[in-house]
């Protein structure tokens, strides 16, 4: 899908309780479009046995910090 994407971390905050919000900073381009992506987003990370067990992406980080009940 990705001729080229990165995606670096800027922050992470600690919701508690295995949840870890992360602050990042994505770029990209579209292998067929070329369509150039540069975007501020969240991740909302659930963490088990000290293991990422799951991770939603969300291009509003407000949705983010209301999944982990921060806001």
């Amino acid at each position: 899908v990705w001729e080229s994407f990165a995606s670096e971390p800027r922050n992470f905050i600690d919701a508690g309780e295995g949840v870890v919000v992360v602050l990042a900073h994505s770029v990209g381009v579209g292998r067929a479009s070329g369509v150039k992506v540069d975007i501020d987003v969240a991740h909302l990370w659930r963490i088990r046995d000290g293991l990422i067990a799951e991770m939603t992406i969300y291009l509003d980080p407000a949705e983010a910090f209301r999944e982990a009940g921060l806001g």
